[in-house]
């Protein structure tokens, strides 16, 4: 099975989703349910 990488186009789309008023938690809720650990907090977002 191949492991997905947060790649920088990812954290781009990530941090406009934040942006336009995306609640993070569900976003790290749907992120956790795919089986990929959530981002750091501290990613700099």
């Amino acid at each position: 099975m191949l492991k997905p990488e947060f790649t920088g186009q990812f954290k781009r789309d990530y941090k406009m989703a934040i942006k336009r008023g995306c609640d993070p938690k569900k976003l790290e809720e749907v992120i956790t349910e795919s089986g990929v650990k959530p981002l750091p907090l501290g990613m700099g977002i």
